[in-house]
């Protein structure tokens, strides 16, 4: 005896969704039972519409900014010639991608748009995001190695507090500890000729505190 189907399985939400990239507005109704014909002696399905997503409601600046794959796509939709393509895809670029991003718009600069933007430009934009996970990983390795040294300046701090046998002892020499690796390493990431963008991201210092190390270096 075949096995019967449960007629009382429950099955996932469906949610429809239109993604809409023609040149005007969308205008047409999103609820269903205002688009479906009066018969007489069957009542309209209730509370039933789609999800509209018109590509008129963003700007490029947006997509540009939003972190989804979808509104890369969008962008590429509404871009209007070569030069408005070479900016938006250099403008993405310079993003803070995730891992995903990057393989995607690799993707996209090796298999769409590298005839139409060249391939010389596909390429360079394309070393670029290539570079750019090179130095997220430098970056997450210092961080690593900053992180190592702010725990050494605490510890530090911590025992010679606790020398001065004071509360107040312990807490003073605990910040001084962190003070003093702090200023070590971004001395050390100055002389290595790290950017101050670099250096302010991963200790967390501000323009003034820096402007002040490299001036008693």
């Amino acid at each position: 005896m075949e096995k019967q189907e449960n007629i009382d399985k429950i099955i996932p939400i469906i949610y429809p969704i239109v993604l809409y990239t023609g040149k005007t507005r969308w205008t047409a109704k999103t609820e269903l039972s205002e688009l479906q014909k009066n018969i007489d002696g069957i009542e309209k399905a209730l509370y039933m519409s789609y999800n509209l997503v018109d590509i008129n409601n963003y700007t490029k600046e947006e997509l540009i900014k939003e972190r989804s794959s979808i509104a890369k796509a969008m962008l590429m939709e509404k871009i209007k010639n070569k030069e408005e393509l070479i900016e938006a895809l250099e403008s993405i670029v310079k993003e803070d991608l995730t891992k995903q991003e990057k393989k995607f718009m690799l993707d996209i600069l090796t298999n769409i748009v590298a005839e139409e933007i060249g391939e010389k430009k596909a390429k360079e934009l394309k070393e670029k995001i290539k570079e750019s996970e090179v130095n997220n990983m430098v970056t997450e390795n210092l961080r690593n190695i900053f992180r190592m040294n702010y725990n050494e300046g605490v510890e530090f701090g911590r025992r010679e507090g606790i020398k001065s046998g004071r509360r107040e002892g312990v807490k003073s020499g605990i910040q001084h500890g962190i003070q003093t690796a702090t200023r070590n390493f971004v001395i050390q990431m100055i002389k290595n000729k790290m950017s101050e963008k670099t250096i302010k991201k991963i200790t967390k210092i501000n323009d003034e505190e820096l402007a002040k190390i490299k001036e008693n270096m």
